[in-house]
């Protein structure tokens, strides 16, 4: 069995596709994966299954459509893969986000071209891309920059989901405290 976590754009916001955690779980263990765990609002869950991740990311987008009515994009990471988009962090700081590419979109697997998105920058902030990911040092206000990550999807032609340095280090934690 192999530890997986699945980011989900786009639900829970501004009332938008609105799940419960609960709800959501009750999907996953419907799908036949084990070990399901949820991570706050936005759509982290973490789980173990032994299909490859392009199956699970099928299953789940299957789902959630047949379960809640509606279609929303997942990106299935293993943790490996989750911990080495981590350790490439080229830059430090506490405002630090994590664009993760769609794997329904163009390619997850290679760098994208930033820029695009370079003369968007306001003082300070810093971006960086390995495949299937972007990083984004805000010092300011992640909610008063124009490189949001609908700005981003909008101008780089991609779909994705955004999560905080937090957030990737708390998943990262969950499956690292969870014994095999």
């Amino acid at each position: 069995m192999k530890q997986y976590i699945s980011l989900l754009r786009g639900i829970n916001v501004s009332g938008q596709k609105k799940i419960s955690m609960a709800e959501l779980a009750r999907c996953y263990d419907a799908c036949g994966f084990e070990t399901v765990r949820t991570y706050i609002q936005s759509g982290n869950v973490l789980f173990k299954s032994a299909k490859p991740a392009s199956q699970c990311r099928e299953e789940i987008e299957r789902g959630i459509r047949e379960a809640f009515g509606f279609d929303v994009l997942v990106r299935v990471l293993d943790l490996p893969e989750l911990k080495a988009i981590r350790s490439a962090l080229p830059f430090g700081g506490e405002r630090v986000f994590f664009t993760f590419i769609m794997a329904n979109g163009p390619s997850a697997g290679t760098a994208p071209d930033l820029s695009e998105l370079m003369d968007q920058r306001a003082e300070g902030d810093q971006l960086a891309a390995v495949p299937g990911a972007i990083y984004f040092l805000c010092p300011g206000s992640y909610g008063r920059s124009k490189l949001s990550n609908n700005f981003i999807e909008r101008k780089l032609g991609i779909r994705a989901s955004t999560r905080n340095l937090k957030t990737v280090d708390a998943l990262i934690g969950l499956c690292d405290d969870d014994p095999e």
